[in-house]
């Protein structure tokens, strides 16, 4: 008899091999069946430092339940960046997925890849046989040379790339005032960067330049409210000693910021004007009941020099300071018809009052 024989007890009567005596160590060996892995969640581009969200799935090739199986993700590095279980299995499809998790997108721009590798459970076990090593390829090696850990399933992998992108950030300049500043005087701007990831950037600085040269840095530190991720200050500049139109260029280049920002420079143009030598009192009326036209717009521009603009209040009345000379002024309200006025402000005077008599608007249909 051959050792199979020997191992094994003949019944005569229903003539069946009985394979009860068949030593323990010796298995038929099978190929394990192919899996394959698919992950839901994934994107071509990220923020940098994004948490992302993933679900991973596997699937057998007979539709088995993998259930209790090991999911890690590692990176270039052969970090393993997260472990799951595959906990959920849809015996209609065959697929067998970990619950959602996040993995964190690296804090340096540029392409990366992910590695993904399933591992099956071991047959007669209620672990995976993990070693608890934070290398992912230290991981595989070691499980395929683990001889005790049989398995009708193949052990997966799979690589994703991405692209991590600098978080987009957005630099602000404004002022209050829609006037001309008049030549050397001192004016106010407002000064604001913006993350759209809503990364903090207190204490970042922004470099001004006027025409590429260099002028001031302004440090913003005040939280906007109710706008998540946006900071701001305020700058006193001082105009330019001749009248023109001169561009101011907001730079922002985070130096210890956690997180790579992208922002590309605001532009900002102020024009100049004469050191204003009277004050130009105006006011808007209904001219059918004498009431004040509320929030009317005036538009005032003299003949050398460049346009300004004020809103009036709600009793109809607005000041600005001009020049000597002549101007043209418009007063405007969206339900009004628009009032034009040719001035001459004669040399000295220092107050010049304006009145503009305005009829409402109706529209016929």
């Amino acid at each position: 008899m051959t050792e199979m024989q020997d191992a094994s007890v003949f019944n005569a009567e229903t003539g069946i091999e009985l394979e009860h005596n068949r030593p323990e160590n010796l298995v038929e060996e099978k190929a394990p069946h192919k899996t394959t892995i698919e992950i839901t969640g994934l994107r071509e581009e990220y923020p940098v430092g994004f948490n992302a969200c993933f679900v991973v799935g596997v699937t057998c090739q007979e539709k088995c339940s993998l259930s209790g199986g090991t999911i890690l993700i590692g990176d270039i590095d052969d970090y393993i960046l997260a472990e799951q279980t595959l906990n959920n299995f849809d015996s209609c499809t065959g697929l067998n997925t970990t619950d959602s998790f996040y993995v964190k997108i690296p804090e340096i721009p540029g392409n990366h890849s992910f590695t993904v590798i399933y591992f099956p459970l071991g047959t007669g076990t209620d672990t995976n046989n993990m070693s608890g090593s934070d290398s992912i390829k230290e991981e595989a090696e070691l499980f395929k040379l683990n001889s005790q850990i049989v398995s009708l399933h193949s052990i997966t992998q799979t690589e994703f790339s991405f692209e991590a992108n600098p978080h987009t950030t957005s630099v602000l300049a404004w002022r209050d005032e829609l006037v001309p500043v008049p030549v050397g005087s001192e004016y106010l701007l407002h000064v604001g960067i913006n993350c759209f990831e809503g990364c903090s950037l207190y204490g970042q600085k922004v470099n001004i330049y006027q025409d590429d040269v260099f002028i001031s840095t302004v440090e913003v530190l005040e939280p906007a409210a109710k706008r998540r991720g946006y900071y701001h200050n305020e700058v006193t500049l001082v105009a330019p000693a001749e009248v023109g139109m001169y561009t101011l260029e907001f730079r922002f280049q985070p130096e210890e910021s956690d997180l790579s920002h992208n922002a590309k420079p605001c532009q900002f143009f102020l024009t100049t004007t004469l050191k204003p030598q009277c004050r130009l009192d105006l006011t808007a009326i209904n001219v059918d009941d004498n009431t004040p036209v509320e929030y009317a717009n005036f538009f005032v521009q003299p003949k050398e020099g460049f346009p300004g603009q004020v809103q009036a209040n709600s009793m109809g009345k607005a000041s600005m300071n001009v020049c000597w000379g002549e101007h043209k002024i418009y007063a405007t309200r969206e339900d009004y018809q628009a009032v034009f006025r040719e001035i001459l402000i004669p040399e000295g005077q220092e107050v010049f009052e304006m009145t503009f008599a305005m009829s409402y608007f109706c529209a016929f249909y």
